[in-house]
């Protein structure tokens, strides 16, 4: 203690006497418990916690005493860092808490010109800026939990009733002194753990199992102990009921949006019964409600709306629908009933018809990111148009086609969420309607099909909003014509419901923590301003999008296009022994309407031709047809399509391929997959993944913090929720793997909010890999949540067994509107090297690191809040494991120059030269597996060897 003794007299005399100052080289752990921001509190500080390998240091700190100009060296109190990623600066405070002669001072000190590498956390904050705007995000300052290492003797905890009966499978969990969970397990449970060393072991309550006391007497369920020799203590628990089914849901309503189908929605029960709802049965009757017939056992979701579909046409439905819980199932709910509409088709304006409508939703995580509408039947009648509407949370929409036709986009509105409208005049048939988003994303598609719609200008007036304040979604358009319909989409966060629309209710659709998407119509007869609202469960921030759909009687004109002339010119040509390539010329006549896309066939006997691309959706004039055998004769026409049908074939073309110049074929001699769980192939609730944990461990401080958490699984993928037991107090809760030695981890995480309402508080939701030895050093890709926005970012840390105590800023992204959702790829080596991507794209690199992480390494899921307001969910899905970043192919011959992985369209995916008979493939960004086809080839381009494959990082194939 001298040096502390020495220290303060130099401060004292700092302070008093504006002398000469001295230097000193104290050091703050970054990430330590005790309160920052006084000076003096180094004087308390164990010297296990002074780090100088962490030291920030202040120089040429002038005393406001005198005239005396003094030099400090100290480590930096209450210190933060800002970034706008091409400059970090920190400044440091000094209190004045002891009432000495020295006033508070703020210095500046630029750190580092690199956000890579920049070492920021004393305080949990983070500011950056964004879009320009500087933003504070706050953090766990203790970083993820995991067990603490020790194995010297051991303790079991059994459960007995109040009569002595053993009762297996009540949660137990193990925590220091702090209240962190170290380790957990179901009774009968035994933990390795220190002699001599102080521990807290917590009896957790399930359903009617409810902790009475502990075998010493304690009616504690949090019982401190420490032990010197191997022991077993005892939980006894009351078994009377405590849970009951729940209450029925309420305020059912049954809205029929076509011949064929009817959407419900309803209330959550008021009252769950004491066990959280896990699903909905739904019950249907046909007559009235003398008999019901049961239509969905389960929904196994907590969603309050529920698409019935296949129905018959003008026909009266009744429905009920009933709560399930852990116990058991509530009594039926109110009923509801709606008559489908009329197969000739549904609600008409002067000459408009909606002829159909049709709704889907859901998540698409891997490339392309498409939703499909399967079959859709845009009816019958003249001047058709086919509208697609999309609600989405964190993407916008890349095309959306019709039977491989394109659509035009009408309107859009991508701010908080993204609302888009997008059409096609004179579609006909059924086909499906393909929706591609520019990137992962959950969406609500729904399609209308029209008859009786004004072909020069079917959607003359469109408007998009959206608001900076939460609120229920509503938006006004002011129509130009008389008889025309109005057609609304409203998108918000998927943790509100919309009910209660002004206009009418055609689709609406919640993907829980995602996206909620609606529509509704509104028919005008005359120019007038129409407003259609929605009433929000919980209010948000929305987008809204408005169009008006015109009919033909207005300008009295239709669609005079006819199908146009053939193409002409058709070349074929040899590439290979599995690809021809065909060029060809456009029709001389377009037919009134634009060339949209290509019919394509081919025959192999010259005579009976089989449809090759129904239509290529581009005005492309080439194409190229491969996976074909080699040595076969193939002969080709072409077709053009526009919107009023499809010319009559060009003329024909004939090529053939290539003799095949090698059989030989790769097999795979290693595999490269670690683990693997989609995370969306079961349905479980927290009870049954308690009982049942499989690959995953799950505990964290929110327990032992009394904090409310909840995890459950469904189609959705994994959803974790937690909320901070008091605004300022950190809670978590997260998934953890076991442990393994692979490189590559890779996950998508998805944020349930984009803003908290607190100002001084922060939720994190990340992906942590980890060192299982004991010590919490790791590497995160990681969300960073506040009251105005979220932020993406990659740190790595280092700690002790309880917590981190440095933390290091690798990347921020700090662009406007970021996606809630992210595939996050860690790859690293727990030494120098760490790679990360996010969803393909690469975003921090380096091998000039000291990670101090050995392996094995384990996998955290885990959000984490300081944030009292709400239990906020992550979700996660697509987890999987694999032992590196590159799939090698060994053993070419000498005559092999390249190595190709392909994907289905024959894309090169990846490619490596070949170097001693090796070729090794970088597809560490791709999502695994991969399906693809791994080429071979020699100095003249040819294939010698191939196999399709679907590949993981770490793989080995090898030649024949």
């Amino acid at each position: 203690m001298d040096c502390f003794v020495e220290i303060y007299q130099n401060i004292v005399s700092i302070f008093r006497y504006a002398m000469q100052l001295q230097y000193y080289n104290m050091v703050l752990g970054f990430r330590s418990a005790f309160s920052m921001g006084i000076i003096l509190s180094l004087l308390l500080v164990p010297v296990a916690n002074i780090d100088p390998a962490h030291a920030l240091t202040l120089t040429n700190l002038t005393s406001s005493l005198g005239n005396t100009t003094a030099t400090l060296t100290t480590s930096i109190i209450n210190a933060t860092a800002s970034t706008n990623v091409t400059d970090t600066n920190v400044s440091g405070s000094v209190n004045n808490t002891l009432g000495l002669p020295l006033p508070n001072e703020t210095i500046p000190i630029s750190v580092s010109s690199n956000v890579a590498g920049t070492e920021i956390f004393a305080n949990g904050t983070l500011i950056t800026s964004v879009n320009g705007v500087n933003m504070s995000f706050y953090f766990d300052p203790k970083g993820p939990g995991k067990p603490a290492a020790g194995n010297t003797v051991s303790l079991t905890v059994d459960a007995d009733s109040l009569s002595g009966s053993p009762i297996s499978g009540l949660y137990i969990e193990l925590q220091d002194t702090t209240g962190k969970d170290i380790a957990t397990g179901y009774t009968p449970v035994t933990f390795s753990v220190t002699s001599g060393q102080q521990y807290i072991v917590y009896a957790n309550n399930y359903q009617n199992f409810q902790f009475n006391h502990w075998d010493n007497g304690s009616t504690n369920p949090s019982r401190s102990i420490t032990l010197t020799q191997s022991t077993t203590i005892t939980a006894f628990y009351s078994t009377g009921t405590t849970s009951t089914a729940p209450q029925p849901p309420t305020g059912l309503s049954a809205t029929a949006v076509s011949p064929s189908q009817i959407n419900l929605s309803w209330t959550a029960p008021s009252n769950n019964g004491g066990s959280a709802i896990t699903g909905y049965k739904i019950e249907r009757s046909s007559d009235g409600g003398s008999t019901w017939s049961v239509i969905a056992s389960n929904t196994g979701s907590t969603g309050t709306t529920y698409s019935d579909t296949g129905l018959t046409a003008g026909t009266a439905y009744t429905y009920r629908v009933s709560a399930i819980n852990s116990v058991g199932t509530s009594s039926p709910s109110n009923t509801a009933s709606a008559t489908t509409n009329s197969s000739g088709g549904g609600s008409t304006s002067s000459s408009i018809v909606l002829n159909n409508v049709q709704s889907t939703s859901g998540t698409a995580s891997l490339s392309p990111y498409q939703f499909t509408l399967s079959n859709f039947n845009v009816g019958t009648g003249s001047d058709l148009l086919l509208v697609v509407g999309v609600s989405a949370n964190n993407n916008n929409v890349a095309s959306v086609t019709f039977g491989g036709m394109p659509l035009t986009q009408a309107v859009s509105s991508f701010n908080n969420n993204d609302a888009e409208f997008w059409y096609l005049k004179n579609p006909s048939g059924t086909g499906n309607v393909v929706v591609t988003m520019s990137g992962s994303t959950s969406a609500v598609v729904g399609a209308y099909a029209f008859s009786g719609i004004n072909q020069t200008q079917p959607i003359p007036t469109h408007v998009a909003k959206h608001n900076t304040s939460a609120g229920s979604p509503t938006i006004s358009i002011t129509t130009a014509y008389p008889n025309d319909w109005v057609l609304d989409l409203p998108s918000i966060y998927g943790g509100s419901t919309l009910g209660s629309p002004s206009c009418t209710q055609e689709w609406n659709g919640n993907i829980p923590n995602a996206i909620t998407g609606a529509s509704s119509t509104q028919i005008v007869p005359a120019p007038t301003t129409t407003t259609c609202k929605w009433t929000a469960s919980n209010n948000d921030l929305y987008d809204d999008v408005a169009i008006e759909v015109k009919a033909d009687t207005q300008s009295g004109t239709t669609n005079t296009a006819t199908p146009p002339s053939s193409p002409t010119g058709l070349t074929a040509n040899t590439v290979s022994s599995s690809q021809i390539n065909l060029s060809w010329s456009t029709p001389s006549s377009n037919g009134g309407s634009p060339i949209t896309g290509y019919e394509i066939e081919r025959s192999t006997n010259g005579s009976a031709f089989s449809v090759l691309a129904q239509n290529t959706g581009n005005t492309n004039t080439t194409y190229s047809d491969t996976g074909l055998v080699p040595s076969t004769t193939y002969t080709y026409r072409v077709s053009a399509i526009n919107s009023a049908g499809t010319s009559s074939p060009s003329n024909t073309a004939s090529a053939t391929t290539q003799a095949s110049a090698t059989t030989a074929h790769l097999s795979q001699v290693q595999s490269g997959l670690v683990a693997s769980d989609s995370l969306t192939n079961e349905t479980m609730s927290q009870q049954q993944l308690q009982a049942n944990p499989g690959y995953w461990t799950y505990f964290g401080s929110a327990p032992p913090e009394h904090a409310p958490y909840s995890f459950n699984r469904d189609t959705q993928g994994l959803h974790i929720g937690v909320q901070a037991p008091k605004d300022g107090t950190w809670a978590g809760f997260f998934a953890m793997s076991q442990n393994h030695n692979a490189e590559l981890w890779s996950a998508k995480v998805t944020n349930p909010v984009r803003t908290i309402s607190s100002t001084q508080d922060g939720y994190e939701n990340g992906m942590y890999v980890q060192t299982s030895n004991g010590l919490i050093n790791y590497v995160t890709c990681t969300t960073l949540t506040n009251n105005q926005a979220t932020i993406w970012a990659v740190f790595s840390a280092t700690g002790n067994t309880n917590q981190v105590t440095s933390e290091t800023l690798l990347w921020v992204d700090n662009s406007a509107n970021q996606p809630l959702t992210h595939d996050c790829t860690i790859i690293t080596n727990g030494n120098n090297y760490l790679k990360v991507y996010l969803d393909g794209n690469m975003v921090y690199t380096s091998n000039n690191l000291n990670l101090q992480m050995p392996e094995p390494f384990n996998d955290f899921l885990e959000p984490e809040t300081s944030y009292a307001g709400q239990e906020l969910v992550g979700t996660f899905t697509n987890y999987y494991v694999t032992t590196n970043e590159t799939a090698k192919v060994i053993n070419l011959p000498v005559t092999a120059a390249r190595v190709d992985l392909d994907d289905p369209s024959g894309n090169v995916l990846a490619t490596s030269q070949v170097m001693g008979g090796t070729a090794t493939l970088d597809v560490g960004k791709y999502n695994f597996p991969i399906a693809g086809a791994i080429k071979v080839y020699d100095l003249s381009n040819a294939v010698i060897e191939s196999s399709s494959e679907s590949v993981y990082g770490g793989d080995v194939y090898s030649g024949s």
